[in-house]
């Protein structure tokens, strides 16, 4: 089976932004696929600027999960701890909290969380991993993958290490393509 994928707001709203939730569904497909009600604050704070991320809590293939239990709730007060509880970081605390404690794979791009999130060896996935999972799967063209990271860059404010015209280099050199 599968595992569990949880999606922090670092992540969702690019897709939104760049109106490509449709292309994070079909990535992750087969997957069983959360999100927090903290990180659907995180979102909600951000309609005003973007009305796309509205239809985030309606995805029919997206569940919503409280981060409530005793071990979520411990869980979560270390990753406070560990990254501080501003606003933008209590999505990602319980998105962490979840995925310890569910042995989930956090699905995450903020490069403080990811290293709080290894430290405690908790499994994290950064999107452009999964862009090149779509590339092994045969799921995304190299073409449609340079547009979909492009997009993500210009509509959805994503910041990653390279462009959609580096994708494929980049991906190679990080040990994220399988040899074809």
């Amino acid at each position: 089976m599968p595992p569990t994928l949880g999606f922090d707001s670092s992540v969702l709203s690019p897709f939104a932004r760049a109106r490509r939730l449709d292309a994070l569904e079909r990535l992750t497909d087969g997957h069983r696929r959360v999100v927090t009600r903290a990180v659907l604050g995180e979102l909600d704070r951000g309609r005003a600027d973007c009305p796309a991320l509205a239809q985030v809590p309606a995805l029919p293939w997206l569940e919503i999960v409280a981060v409530d239990t005793l071990d979520e709730l411990v869980a979560f007060s270390d990753f406070v701890r560990a990254l501080g509880s501003s606003d933008r970081n209590i999505g990602e605390a319980s998105l962490l909290a979840w995925a310890q404690v569910a042995s989930g794979v956090a699905i995450i791009d903020d490069n403080a969380a990811v290293s709080v999130a290894r430290s405690r060896e908790v499994t994290v996935r950064r999107s452009l991993g999964l862009v090149a999972d779509g590339l092994n799967r045969k799921q995304l063209g190299g073409g449609e993958a340079r547009v979909l990271v492009d997009e993500l860059i210009a509509a959805g404010g994503a910041r990653y290490p390279c462009d959609g015209g580096g994708f494929e280099a980049w991906a190679e050199r990080n040990g994220l393509l399988v040899p074809t």
